[in-house]
This record gives C-alpha cells, structure tokens and sequence, in this order.
C-alpha cells in the first residue's frame, strides 16, 4: 500500500489475485453508446446517464438508511493519453463526504481504489482527478468566485459535436432577449424580459452564428444574468477571435440594470488562449478572470454532500461507455492480500432474475458468520439472516416471501462487507 498523498487522498494499491473473471469484452465497444455530460445542470454528469430516476442515480443506488449511494455498474473510459480502464465507482459515503472508486487496465492489472475526500474541497464545483496520472487535479476556482465558464462542451443537439460557449454556475440564472435588431438589444430593459432559467446552458452557443468557419457575435441578442446576490447585469458578446490565431479571445460588455444602473457600458475581454488550450471562469461583477486548463483530468466529482454527479472529460478526447454485459459482478471475485474489501467486489447473484430462492456466490476473506441482509429500494430491511461460511462460497437465500421487484443484498460481519442489488420475479 501506498503512503497516504497530500490533499487527502490516499492511492492503494490493491494487493489482489486477480482471476480471469476480472478481465472484461470489450470487443465491440466503438458499437456502446458514449456518454456525456448534460448541458442542463451541474448535477447531471455524463456517469449519470442511464439513471432512472431516484433511487437510481446511473452509476449506483441510493439507500435511504445510510444516504450512501453505492455502485451497480462498471464504465469503460478511454484516457487522454489514448489507453482504455475499466472503472468502478464503488460508493459515495454521503455523510463523510468521501468518495471510494477504482480503476485498472481491462484486463484487471494494475488495480488501483481511491479514497477522495469532497470534504478538503467543499469551496469548489467540482474536484478532477487524472486517472492516467493517479492524482488530483485541483484546478477549478472557488465556486464563489465566478459566474460564467467560457469552455468548450459537447452540444446534444448536434450529435455532441464540440461547441465554444458558456455555462452558467449553481445559483445564477439567465434571461434570453431575442432583439429584431441590434438597437433594440442594446436597449432593452429587464421590463423586455421576465423569464429567467437556471439551465447552466441558456447563454451555451447561442451568442454566435457561423459564417463559414468563422464565428461572429450575434447583437441582436442581450442577456440579463441574474447573480447570486441578487444584482442583474445586461450582457452581449462583441467579437470573437479565433483560437487557431493564437488568440481565442471573446469581447463582452456590460450594464448593471438593478439596484443603482451603470449609465454606460463597460468592456472586458476573455481569453482561451491558442487551440483553446484554456477555459476561463468569469465573475461578472468584479470583472475577475481565472484562466484554466482544460485537459489533465478524466473525471470529475461534484463536491456537494447530497449529489451523485461525476463529470467526464469528453471535450479533451475522453471517452465512456457503461459495461453492457454484466453489473459490478463483472469485475471479478478477488482473494486480497490487505485490508478487508468494502465494496460491491466479490459476490456473483443467481438466477436473475430470482423467484424462490437466491444463490449468493462470494470470495470474501472471511471465515467468520455472515449476516445477510435485504433492503426494498426505499432502504427498508425486508430478511435478516445469520450464515455461518465454513468451506463453502456459495449461499442460499429463500426470497420466497418477497414481493416482485429490486432488492439491495448486504453481507457483512467485523471483517468485510459487501454489497449487490438483484431482482425477483414471480
């Protein structure tokens, strides 16, 4: 094992015995559809997916009695440096504000399971992390010390094509003015507007159109951004200059339109830099810029206590994909070496669906009694069960007196605890 690293995370490096059960298919994967993040809201990253709604939140359940969320699924992500990983993101302890995730080569070598504290993080968005370097890449400024991102993003109204614009933070909403010309925009009041949205996209790319391969601000369109604080600032975009010529630069104006208005416009400029190597946050009303790198990082955790959303990196060339064939099962029973597994590793369910009975197939390094316990999807204890291990792997559960639908399974005793949902059908 590792020492523990700075900014409290610690690497581990399992010491585990991996079988041919951990390697997972991954032919065919250029046929799965990637997933990227939603350009609604921050809480709706691309991990997010295929939720279903709570308390399916696409990378794991949530339980109603710890407010833990734990992993169901497996993701195949594509790495900046061009490398595939399989990854799991084995739980989110809510209360703790902590993150437990793991990654490896497909084949399942070179396993590594993070620990990652929100909480030494709580003043930003999100915190990123490199999986291609094994570390944290704290890059982003305090979350209150901006309200506009000037980024790139993939457009889901354009096959996820990659734009330029801007994405709004949590608690700024926006008002869209659509002018019939440019005197009118330039004038306009917030009598001229009354809807305000909080869709981090509202400005996105709609501040430009194209003009071959040129993109030229629009001035029949004015924006009212209303801040955090209450103030509400008029806003239109007045020139753009090319990333490719070295430069990357959008040109605003401004005008305070509530409390005591600016007479007059004010300008300021942003700046991505050459290929749009950069992003840059935006605080409106102080005019404060912070330029930041858009590459060095693969994933991205939400710092709030009560969220599920995880960011993926697919502007910079990332890519991910859920497992198709199997849930956390799929990465494969492991025999450990070190500290006892804590996650969803280690148990095989069948038959899925389930009707009379549950076989429970594990190598977990116990050979204490189990205790099994099955929760219904509101977190609710529905069968309390003592096994005792002797040589045996395998269990049998009778689930005969369970309604139809999904179920929460948890083994643990003072040595190890593990965790994996199944379904019955009658």
């Amino acid at each position: 094992m590792k020492k523990m690293r700075e900014l409290a995370i610690a690497i581990i490096i399992a010491g585990l015995v991996v079988p041919a059960a951990a390697q997972v298919d991954t032919s065919g994967y250029s046929g799965w559809k990637q997933m990227y993040n939603s350009t609604a809201s921050w809480e709706e990253g691309a991990f997010s997916t295929h939720a279903t709604g709570h308390p399916d939140y696409g990378w794991g359940i949530y339980n109603s009695l710890t407010h833990d969320v734990m992993g169901d699924s497996i993701f195949i992500i594509k790495l900046l440096d061009g490398n595939f990983k399989k990854l799991w993101i084995v739980q989110k302890k809510s209360m703790q504000m902590r993150y437990i995730f793991r990654y490896a080569d497909v084949d399942g070598s070179n396993e590594q399971e993070v620990d990652l504290s929100m909480g030494n993080y709580s003043n930003k968005l999100f915190v990123n992390y490199s999986l291609s370097g094994d570390s944290i890449a704290n890059i982003q400024p305090q979350s209150t010390s901006w309200d506009l991102l000037l980024t790139k993003f993939n457009h889901p109204g354009m096959g996820y094509y990659v734009v330029t614009g801007f994405l709004a933070n949590e608690d700024v909403s926006i008002s869209v003015f659509n002018a019939p010309d440019s005197a009118t925009a330039a004038g306009a009041t917030i009598a001229d507007t009354t809807e305000f949205t909080d869709s981090i996209a509202a400005i996105g790319n709609s501040w430009y159109e194209l003009q071959g391969m040129s993109i030229v601000p629009l001035d029949t369109l004015a924006y009212f951004i209303k801040l955090a604080s209450g103030d509400i600032y008029k806003l239109q975009f007045t020139y753009f200059e090319s990333g490719m010529s070295g430069r990357g630069r959008v040109g605003i104006r401004k005008q305070k339109v509530s409390g005591t208005p600016d007479s007059e416009w004010h300008n300021d400029t942003l700046v991505m830099g050459p290929g749009y190597a950069n992003e840059v946050y935006y605080k409106v009303d102080f005019d404060t810029k912070y330029q930041v790198t858009r590459d060095g990082w693969e994933i991205g955790f939400k710092t709030a206590q009560f969220t599920s959303s995880i960011y993926a990196n697919t502007t910079k060339g990332v890519e991910l994909y859920t497992y198709p064939y199997a849930d956390t099962s799929g990465w494969g029973p492991a025999t450990s070496t070190g500290p006892a597994i804590t996650s969803t590793s280690g148990i095989s369910l069948y038959p899925v669906p389930a009707s009379k009975h549950l076989f429970i197939q594990h190598g977990l390094n116990t050979r204490q009694a189990l205790n099994i316990q099955v929760f219904d999807m509101t977190g609710k204890q529905v069968l309390d069960r003592r096994a005792e291990i002797g040589e045996t792997r395998e269990l049998r559960l009778d689930i005969s007196t369970l309604a139809p639908g999904v179920y929460i399974l948890q083994l643990k005793n003072s040595e190890v605890q593990a965790t994996s949902r199944f379904a019955v059908r009658r």
